[in-house]
């Protein structure tokens, strides 16, 4: 660096006029047009160091009115804002130099030595050096922003001994050890133990193999003991004085898990029993968007090739019965970016129809633009077999039943004459005296067998009647009306028996027919009588309450009870009994819950052995027939 064509702004820190005149000349000799300012004590030159002027090197003499040696040295030093600073001294004491050299100043040079060339070559080599040494300090300082403040964790670790030797505050953060903890351990700490002779190997060749940039995937460990997957970089340093390794480490733990996810997807569609394809996005007309994916489910179910649909459309599996109508309802669904179900008739690629169950859902990008579509399809041939086979089934049976209703509404029917006829026949002969004894048991025989179909074949009628699924007439009717009608039915009843019986009916009125609800009276009241208990006085209770929109009616007595655990799936069943009673049917509790059903009502049972039954009976409310 030569200093003939610089322009240079010099301090010279001297007291005697006479060196300070040598100086001068020395450097007007070897610099072109220097701007040099003198101050002759400390304190002068403090107050010109802090001002905003300028200056590219200070010459300094050691022994100054106000303060000298050492004391003077460290103070110019403190307050010289890196400029570079040259001592000259009429002492030649070597000690003293190599101190004030590690003091921070650039060179020391002896007044007795001095010369124009050689004051000149230690003003360049020190402007020189310390511009050096500026730029080294700004580039390490880079390289600690860079370090520090980087969002990515990194480290430096001593390669011999693995000791943590920096960490920057993302590692901080990201693994929740304190910089004292850190520093306190080693890069072992924070792996697993099976997975620390794999990192002894990969540093032991790191080792070997100087400036190697390495990278590799490796398992870390948190504080909070949470595993995580790392992708490291890495490269040999000199990290003050010592051979060290700088690590950077990337969190890769949840790329790896969608990478796993996407696997297993990747692994179900192409495993999956559904075919599956995936399509463009668009267009829409035809001849549609063009398969780009297909499993081999697809190839299986339509004996297409991947090579054979790959660039074609989903319309290649449509024919002649195709529904135009489901066929419309994707279209729709496809314009508007809608998920759609339909089911509709494809074909295989040798013709042979088959049925589907169509699925097709749009599929966006991370910005919500929508770039492809996924069709499901499984085959549901067999079941559309299976339903076309119960629908023929259902109509056959619906025959069936009305052919048996047909049946029975003409047998009861016809039967009713000649029934009538035999019962009044059998009448007759009440007033005829027969000494037969045979012949008067053949005719009691008779009448029994006789009175018996009859009541069989009354029994029939009730029940065609009630599941003749006719509309029924529905008015709103008092409880207790219908109630003492039922009473006034079975006085004679009721004066055998000698029942207590109670009823308070809080909800009046329901909306129901009248007929019926005589019915289930009749039939409660005369099971509560028939199956009373021997051991006490027979107690019936009734009475009606409201809840939400329900009338509810609780129908009680103290009989002999019923066996529930034993008998409930039978309870409401034809012909069903459940005591030995020589006048039992099993039909009572059957029509009871036939009446009730056909209007929408409900029954429900409670009873004990040797306790008593309760009926619950729910009526709609009377607002839903007004």
């Amino acid at each position: 660096m030569t200093l003939h064509n610089k322009n240079l702004n010099i301090l010279i820190v001297e007291d005697n006029i006479g060196d300070f005149i040598l100086i001068e000349d020395f450097l007007k000799e070897e610099i072109g047009s220097p701007l040099i300012t003198r101050t002759k004590t400390l304190t002068a030159t403090k107050e010109l160091l802090r001002s905003p002027f300028h200056f590219d090197i200070i010459l300094l003499d050691l022994s100054l009115p106000d303060c000298t040696g050492e004391e003077l040295l460290t103070q110019i030093v403190k307050i010289s804002d890196h400029i570079p600073i040259i001592v000259l001294t009429g002492y030649s004491d070597k000690h003293f130099g190599i101190k004030a050299l590690s003091l921070g100043i650039s060179d020391y040079l002896s007044k007795d030595e001095l010369s124009a060339a050689l004051l000149s070559k230690s003003i360049s080599y020190s402007i020189e050096r310390k511009r050096i040494s500026i730029q080294l300090e700004k580039s390490e300082e880079k390289y600690r922003s860079l370090f520090h403040f980087s969002p990515i964790p990194m480290w430096v670790y001593d390669i011999k001994s693995f000791q943590f030797l920096d960490v920057n505050d993302a590692a901080i953060r990201h693994y929740g050890f304190a910089r004292e903890e850190f520093l306190a351990m080693t890069i072992k700490d924070i792996r697993p133990k099976e997975d620390i002779k794999k990192l002894e190997e990969v540093v032991k060749l790191s080792e070997e193999k100087e400036n190697l940039f390495f990278t590799g995937e490796f398992r870390h460990r948190k504080k909070n003991g949470t595993l995580i997957q790392v992708e490291i970089q890495s490269n040999i340093i000199e990290f003050n004085g010592k051979k060290a390794e700088i690590v950077l480490a990337i969190d890769i733990t949840q790329k790896k898990e969608e990478e796993q996810r996407l696997k297993l997807l990747e692994s179900v569609i192409t495993n999956a029993t559904d075919s599956i394809l995936i399509t463009e996005a668009e267009p829409f007309d035809l001849p549609g968007p063009r398969i780009i994916y297909v499993n081999d489910a697809f190839s299986k179910m339509t004996g297409y090739t991947k090579e054979e649909v790959i660039g074609k459309t989903p319309r290649i599996l449509q024919g002649p019965k195709t529904s135009r109508k489901a066929s419309d309802k994707i279209r729709k669904a496809l314009e508007n970016w809608n998920s759609c179900e339909v089911e509709l008739m494809n074909y295989r690629k040798n013709g042979e129809e088959f049925w589907v169950n169509f699925t097709v859902i749009p599929i966006a990008n991370e910005k919500g633009w929508f770039t492809h579509w996924i069709a499901i399809e499984r085959d549901i041939t067999l079941r559309k077999k299976q339903e076309q086979e119960k629908e023929q089934l259902i109509r056959e049976l619906t025959q069936n039943i009305s052919d048996i209703r047909q049946f029975a509404y003409i047998t009861s029917h016809n039967l009713r004459a000649p029934l009538s006829n035999l019962l009044g026949l059998l009448n007759l002969t009440e007033d005829i005296v027969i000494e037969d004894e045979e012949l008067k048991e053949i005719l009691d025989g008779f009448k029994i067998s006789t009175n018996l179909l009859n009541n069989t074949v009354e029994d029939l009628i009730k029940i065609l009647i009630i599941k003749d699924k006719k509309p029924i007439f529905q008015s709103g009717i008092k409880f207790e009306e219908i109630f003492k009608k039922v009473l006034t039915q079975t006085k004679n009843l009721i004066k055998e028996n000698n029942p207590i019986i109670k009823y308070n009916f809080l909800e009046s009125s329901v909306t129901f027919n009248s007929v019926y609800l005589e019915s289930i009276f009749l039939n409660l009241f005369t099971n509560a009588v028939k199956y009373r208990s021997p051991k006490r006085e027979l107690e019936i209770f009734i009475q009606t309450t409201k809840n939400n929109s329900e009338i509810i009616l609780e129908f009680q007595d103290n009989g002999i009870g019923i066996n529930l655990e034993r008998h409930k799936e039978r309870l409401f069943g034809l012909y069903q009994k459940f005591h030995n009673h020589p006048e039992s049917k099993g039909l009572g509790l059957y029509l009871v819950k036939s009446q009730l059903e056909a209007l929408g009502a409900s029954i429900q049972i409670e009873s004990e052995v040797d306790v008593g039954t309760k009926f619950l009976i729910k009526f709609r409310g009377n607002n839903e027939h007004e």
